[in-house]
């Protein structure tokens, strides 16, 4: 059996925090971590945003809910494009 010590579990709990931020928001981690690692850009950005804001001491309803009511098209993560703004005309 793995022991787990206090540096793995702070290594494993920024994922986990990040996945259920994911499941809020209908967004399978691995094509968002796909996503991060084949393009970067608004993805990897998006990535530093959530673990900032766990580190701050949002919530991943508060988080969840900031990234969906910002201009980013979650759904391009989920056709394996590269994360984009909305912008409006």
């Amino acid at each position: 059996m793995k022991t787990i010590s206090k540096s793995n579990l702070e290594e494993i709990q920024p994922k986990i925090f990040e996945q259920e931020i994911l499941k809020i928001l209908s967004i399978h981690p691995w094509h968002f971590n796909s996503c991060v690692n084949k393009y970067g850009g608004y993805a990897l950005l998006l990535k530093n945003w959530i673990h900032e804001c766990r580190k701050e001491g949002h919530t991943i309803y508060e988080i969840a809910q900031m990234i969906h009511n910002s201009p980013l098209l979650l759904d391009s993560i989920k056709k394996g494009k590269p994360l984009a703004l909305r912008f409006s005309a």
